[in-house]
C-alpha cells in the first residue's frame, strides 16, 4: 500500500553509554537532555500515530536506558495498543526497569552486540566491560520468556568474529540479526571505512549468515528466500518514519536531514511532504535500475543516495560490491531461475 504509515521509530535520545567506531550519531557532540522531547510530548506524538493508524513503534536511541522515563514512554505506548520493540545495549538496565518492562508485555527487546567475545566487542564500543553487561541483561529477558534479539552490524573490524558471534546466539537459543549496513554520520563524515570492502567479503557474510540460520534470515539474507521485486525499494518515508530526539522526522534513523519538526508543524502536514518517495520510486528510480544486472540483488539505500536539495536519487557508489556477492553466491548455489 502507497504512502500508509504502519511502523515509526523513536530516537529517544541520541546520549549513549558506548562510542562504537561505527555509530552514525556524532558522538563528539554534547547532547543535552533539556533539549529533547519530553514524556508529554512523547504522549502527543504516540496519540497523533495512533489516529494514523499506526500499529508498530520501536523505541531505540542512543541508549534509551538513559531516559529516566523509559518505562512511561513504554507503559503508554502500550496501553494505547501498540506493538512495542526496544532497543538497546542493557547497559544500566537495573531491576525496577527490567521488573516494569517485563510486565508492560512489550513484543520484544534486542540488543547490540558486536562480536562473539569481550575483547572484540569491547574494542568495538570503546566501553570497557560492555559485553559482559550487556550479555547480563539478555540472559535476563530471555530467561524471563521475553522475545529476545541479538542484533549486529557486520564491519572490517569485527568480520573475523562473525561465526563466534552466530555459534553464541546458537548456544544460548536466541536469534541472531546481522547487518551489513552501516550509515554515514549525521555530521556527513563517510562510513567507508567500515564498511566491507569487496564482493568477495560480501560473499562470505550472506554464506555464512544462511549457514547458521535454520529458518530463513531477517532484513538481508539468506538467498534460498525470495529476492524483492527489482527496483524495490525499502519501506522509509513510505510506509514507516523515525522521530529524532529533538522532533525532527526524518524517513528513517540514517536520514541526515530531518524534514520538519513536530514541535513546529503537525504529523500529517510532514507526513504528506514524505509523498515524494512514491514517485520517486516509480518514475526515477525504477528506469534508471533497469538496464543494470544486478538489480534483482541490489539492497538500494535510500538513505545514502537521497539528495534533499534535488529531490532524487544520486547514482551508487559503491561499485556494487554489496549486490554482486549476493549474486555470485545465488549463482554458486544453482539458483538463478
Amino acid at each position: 500500500m502507497k504512502h500508509k504509515l504502519f511502523s515509526m521509530s523513536l530516537e529517544l535520545t541520541w546520549r549513549c553509554s558506548e562510542h562504537c567506531i561505527h555509530c552514525s550519531i556524532d558522538n563528539t557532540q554534547n547532547f543535552c537532555a533539556e533539549d529533547e522531547l519530553t514524556l508529554d510530548e512523547y504522549k502527543k506524538i504516540l496519540d497523533d500515530a495512533a489516529k494514523f493508524g499506526v500499529v508498530r513503534i520501536l523505541l531505540t536511541g542512543g541508549e534509551v536506558l538513559l531516559r529516566p522515563d523509559l518505562c512511561d514512554i513504554v507503559e503508554y505506548a502500550v496501553n494505547i495498543g501498540f506493538v512495542v520493540d526496544l532497543y538497546t545495549t542493557g547497559l544500566g538496565m537495573s531491576d525496577e526497569v527490567f521488573d516494569r518492562l517485563c510486565a508492560a508485555n512489550i513484543n520484544s527487546v534486542s540488543f547490540s552486540l558486536y562480536g562473539g567475545t569481550a575483547e572484540l566487542h569491547d574494542r568495538i564500543t570503546g566501553a570497557e566491560g560492555s559485553f559482559d553487561r550487556t550479555l547480563k541483561a539478555v540472559l535476563m529477558f530471555s530467561s524471563a520468556g521475553v522475545n529476545t534479539v541479538i542484533k549486529s552490524v557486520i564491519m572490517r573490524q569485527n568480520f573475523h568474529g562473525l561465526k563466534k558471534l552466530y555459534e553464541l546466539g546458537r548456544r544460548l537459543k536466541i536469534d541472531v540479526n546481522v547487518s551489513p549496513k552501516i550509515y554515514s554520520c549525521h555530521d556527513g563524515h563517510c562510513a567507508e571505512d567500515y564498511r566491507l570492502g569487496s564482493s568477495h567479503s560480501y560473499k562470505a557474510f550472506f554464506s555464512t549468515d544462511s549457514l547458521f540460520k535454520s529458518n530463513g534470515s531477517r532484513d538481508f539474507v539468506n538467498p534460498k528466500i525470495a529476492l524483492p521485486a527489482e527496483g524495490s525499494l525499502c519501506f522509509a518515508g513510505r510506509n514507516s518514519l523515525a522521530i529524532d530526539p529533538f522532533g525532527g522526522v526524518r524517513p528513517c534513523v540514517g536520514f541526515k536531514k530531518a524534514f520538519g519538526s513536530l514541535r513546529r508543524e503537525s504529523l500529517a502536514n510532514i507526513w504528506a511532504q514524505m509523498k515524494c518517495f512514491d514517485e520517486l520510486n516509480r518514475s526515477i528510480l525504477t528506469p534508471r535500475c533497469q538496464a543494470c544486472p544486478l538489480t534483482r540483488f541490489c539492497r538500494v539505500c535510500v538513505a545514502e543516495l537521497y539528495d534533499d536539495e534535488t529531490k532524487t536519487f544520486r547514482r551508487c557508489s559503491d561499485e556494487f560490491v554489496m549486490s554482486h556477492g549476493l549474486a555470485n553466491l545465488w549463482e554458486q548455489e544453482d539458483l538463478v531461475s
